[in-house]
């Protein structure tokens, strides 16, 4: 049986806490593999993770090499033995694309030779793959090419050949992921899209999918006179997009791409099923901007297959916190496979002289994963390698800094349950699919600009007011059913369109007690831009006009806004106005309520909108639970029974995580009052769980204020031990 709980994996009769260590045996001389599995033992740890790259074992067209005849690093059959010897269990990436800046991202050089076997774009120029630390990134290939399938058939079996003993339950393999980086290496060729024959001679299936009621209803879409779906072609230049009706065409192109991708992770998926291989599968999601791109239908729909995204130094804080928190809002049970235990370099040397990523900073960034409700983390990397720095090993097993606080955390995640620990959400981000695939238009067309700056800029921003509000946050794309329905508040960005049915889940929303709140224009067309007023008439208001600055007035406050548009009010109250006109509203729906914001209520830094955000939290029912004095300290309270840890987090002044300013320590007053989060007693001692530091203190001085002293990178991660 292998079995992923709230706070650990099953695997037969073992319970292993979810946190894994990532070595790269072919980029580690052999005669080191055992010291370098001592240190990992020696830290706790009992997973450990590698890649399997096709371009170093397939050393000639059909010929595999898996136990280093010619050459000692390809000797997989040893490593696994080992691992198997040293008690550990393993998880697997074999490709076929590797994100681990290798040459050609592990794809052997035949493939990528032929060109009609690659990802091109609508002037058949094929898709370059991305080089992050100088290797040789190579191209993309065509993942539904039926010659690349089948090639990946014939690497996979002969793999499955070599590790057939050593998967579960007759080995130590229980997890397998499904391609490094499934779409298609990044989020810039998968905008463009894959125009080679053999992806587009799916589409027609796709548009029959979607258009269930046949090409009639295509064409009233799109506005044209097709026969049929095989006549339909994809749209290539971006600025013919100038009609509101085209961009359906747009939307179903990109659609399809998360559709191709879905169908290649499911081909790569029942190719080891088919090979007697049924252990845990894990796939990777793209992002665009810091919006998850989770497969078309699956993401959180299968518990064996789970969806993981990268966690590393090259976003800023708030970016990577929002993809945490749209990860833990799609899946019941949020994972990184590449959680960064240091950082790719070309010049690693040089990096860890001028940037090194330490001890505060793994520490650091595993709290926050860890107060973002992520389940299980794979230390990526653990070992050091080529292109790499501040992993907690280097190859010859040397320990460096990022070992210590490693080894706190499995030994934590053993004797404790936090993982099973989670916020109560207050608030909720929602952006719909569609408007994510928008985002991925590059150049902003001009058909909707407004809609562009409320999606890359208004929204992560208005995530960073909620977040230095101390708020319980989340966030989803709609693309499965689940947890959002829940949220307390859930904030939409509202554009002209927004699909039937989602209106229509938004209203039932609201009527069942959430407050849901749309940013931005209110919706009055479907996403085949035909007339949907759905949440329209639910809430009572419609907007109308052009974009201007102006002063608003709400809550007794006054401060200059940017609004999209003016709201004409039909059923609604004004919160917010212009003068006359009104430019918020809110609408009581049964037993919750549908609010309306036709500007941009971000702060940015500005003291009278920050007190606006309060106003109308409270207005919508919440207030935050926890505090910190100063708005660049976040803290969070995630708790499960009667348990409870209280988390703080000081991110680099700077924004960008591998930036620290070196600002001065300072003091700051935190506040927590237990009594709101339901947890019971009169004293209370805080346990650091890195650090072994207590506090001792009472439920009433705890609800007034203690004080902490921080600077860039600080983070701590209290166990509350409550009495009386």
């Amino acid at each position: 049986m292998i079995e992923a709980t709230e706070r650990s994996f099953i695997v037969g009769r073992e319970e292993l806490a979810p946190l894994s260590v990532e070595m790269h045996y072919f980029r580690v001389p052999k005669r080191y593999w055992s010291i370098c599995f001592e240190r990992i033992k020696r830290a706790d740890f009992r997973i450990i993770s590698t890649q399997i790259p096709w371009n170093v074992h397939e050393v000639s067209d059909g010929r595999f090499d898996f136990v280093g005849i010619e050459d000692q690093s390809r000797d997989l059959t040893v490593f696994l033995e080992l691992a198997r010897e040293f008690g550990f269990k393993v998880i697997i990436r074999p490709g076929p694309w590797l994100e681990a800046e290798w040459p050609d991202h592990g794809l052997p050089k035949y493939l990528l030779d032929h060109k009609d076997l690659l990802a091109q774009d609508a002037d058949g120029v094929p898709h370059k793959a991305e080089s992050r630390a100088g290797e040789n990134a190579g191209l993309i290939p065509s993942y539904l090419h039926p010659v690349y399938m089948s090639a990946v058939k014939r690497y996979f079996m002969a793999l499955a050949d070599v590790i057939r003993n050593y998967v579960y339950p007759r080995g130590p393999i229980f997890m397998i992921e499904l391609d490094g980086r499934p779409f298609m290496g990044g989020s810039g060729p998968f905008t463009k899209g894959d125009h080679n024959p053999s992806s587009k001679e799916h589409y027609p299936e796709y548009l029959d999918y979607i258009y269930t009621n046949g090409i009639r209803e295509l064409n009233q879409t799109y506005k044209t006179s097709h026969k049929s779906f095989e006549e339909v072609q994809p749209p290539t230049v971006l600025a013919d997009l100038t009609k509101p009706e085209q961009l359906p065409e747009w939307l179903d192109w990109l659609g399809f791409q998360s559709n191709v991708v879905d169908q290649y992770v499911q081909l790569l998926r029942e190719i080891w099923v088919g090979l007697d291989a049924e252990p845990f599968f894990v796939y990777e999601m793209g992002h665009s901007g810091p919006y998850c791109l989770p497969l078309s239908d699956r993401s959180g729909e299968d518990p064996a297959v789970l969806p993981s995204i990268a966690v590393d130094w090259s976003e800023d804080f708030y970016t990577t916190l929002f993809r945490l928190r749209t990860l833990g809002g799609l899946s019941p049970f949020p994972l990184t496979l590449r959680f960064a235990c240091g950082h790719y370099s070309a010049e690693p040397e040089v990096k860890e002289r001028y940037a090194a990523v330490g001890e505060d900073q793994t520490r650091f960034l595993m709290i926050t994963a860890l107060a973002s409700g992520i389940k299980m983390m794979n230390a990526y990397m653990f070992v050091n390698r080529d292109r790499w720095y501040g992993g907690a090993v280097d190859v010859d097993g040397t320990v460096k800094p990022s070992y210590v606080p490693l080894q706190k955390l499995e030994q934590i995640l053993e004797q404790l349950p936090v993982p099973a620990l989670r916020q109560d959400i207050q608030v909720g981000f929602g952006v719909p699919r569609e408007y994510v695939n928008y985002t991925m238009l590059r150049e902003d067309p001009p058909l909707h600009p407004d809609l562009s700056h409320l999606l890359k800029e208004t929204i992560p921003a208005l995530h960073k007011d909620f977040t230095v509000h101390n708020m319980a946050i989340s966030a989803t794309d709609f693309s499965v059913s689940g947890p959002w329905e829940t949220w307390p508040i859930l904030f939409v960005p509202g554009g002209p369109f927004m699909n039937s049915t989602l209106q229509e889940n938004l209203v039932a929303t609201a009527r069942a007690g959430q407050q849901v709140v749309i940013v931005g224009d209110m919706p009055l067309l479907d996403g085949r831009m035909k007339s949907c007023q759905t949440l329209a008439r639910a809430a009572g208001a419609r907007t109308y006009g052009t974009a201007g600055v102006d002063d608003a007035e709400a809550f007794g406050l006054s401060f200059p806004v940017h609004h999209q548009s003016f709201i004409r009010v039909t059923g609604a109250t004004t919160i917010v106005s212009v003068g006359s006109k009104a430019i918020g509203t809110h609408a009581k729906v049964d037993q919750g309520g549908i609010t309306l914001l036709s500007f941009d209520p971000a702060s940015r830094g500005d003291a009278t909108r920050h007190l606006f955000q309060r106003a109308l939290l409270k207005l919508l029912g919440q207030e935050p639970l926890v505090y910190s004095s100063d708005p660049g300290v976040h803290v969070f309270l995630n708790k499960f029974d009667k348990y409870a840890v209280l988390y703080l987090v000081t991110p680099p002044t700077s924004g960008m995580l591998a930036n620290g300013t070196g600002v001065p320590e300072r003091n700051v007053i935190i506040r927590c009052d237990l009594r709101q989060h339901k947890l019971k007693g009169k004293n209370v001692k805080m346990v650091e769980l890195f650090g072994g530091e207590t506090i001792k203190t009472t439920v009433s001085e705890l609800r007034t204020g203690i004080v902490v002293r921080v600077k860039d990178y600080t983070s701590y991660a209290w166990w509350l031990e409550r009495k009386g």
